[in-house]
């Protein structure tokens, strides 16, 4: 999974192989933080394997990378990154999004269908209770 931080988005992204073009990688350049994790699937490139997509899509050359070994990592370094304004954005394959609500703690789609404060979310799911930034959703 890749974090984007940019204009006040967080992009979550996947790493599941030949599911993503070079595409992805040019907004991903973008980015001021790349968090890189895989999904829970054995087809999802490891964390060597993001690491060298990140490479070759040069998002190593304009954004600071952070490689997790896996999602709930990857949130625990998110939510550690997150600012008042930021908003989160699970991008990629349906693996990604789908182990991202759960780690979140949606079981029910229905859940997932309203816009809420990124900081607490991710806050609660990582079981920090310090005070955390919650302004945008």
């Amino acid at each position: 999974a890749g974090v984007v931080h940019n204009a006040g988005v967080i992009c979550l992204h996947v790493g599941v192989r030949d599911a993503l073009g070079p595409a992805v990688g040019g907004a991903l350049a973008a980015a001021d933080l790349v968090v890189a994790a895989p999904v829970s699937l054995p087809r999802s490139r490891n964390s060597a394997g993001l690491e060298e997509l990140l490479r070759e899509w040069r998002i190593d050359a304009g954004a600071e990378v952070l490689i997790a070994s896996g999602v709930g990592e990857a949130l625990a370094a998110l939510s550690s990154q997150l600012e008042p304004r930021d908003s989160v954005l699970v991008t990629g394959s349906c693996f990604m999004v789908a182990e991202v609500l759960y780690k979140l703690g949606f079981r029910d789609l229905e859940q997932t269908r309203g816009l809420r404060p990124a900081g607490p979310v991710l806050a609660a799911a990582c079981g920090r209770t310090d005070d955390v930034p919650g302004g945008a959703e």
